[in-house]
């Protein structure tokens, strides 16, 4: 499964595997998400996020 996540609006902290990354808006990352991974929001402003999950990956 590989998960893309888009910031549309705001900011968002993602850690990945223990990895943190800050992502501002139109930053977005790609991960394969059967890792572990959360997802914060920085701010005290609105979060707006686009996912697009792959589960068909070998």
């Amino acid at each position: 499964m590989i998960e893309f996540v888009t910031v549309m609006s705001g900011q968002l902290t993602i850690e990945v595997d223990g990895e943190t990354y800050h992502l501002d808006e139109y930053d977005c990352i790609r991960f394969r998400g059967d890792r572990p991974h959360k997802y914060a929001n920085p701010s005290a402003a609105f979060t707006i996020l686009h996912f697009a999950i792959s589960y068909n990956n070998p």
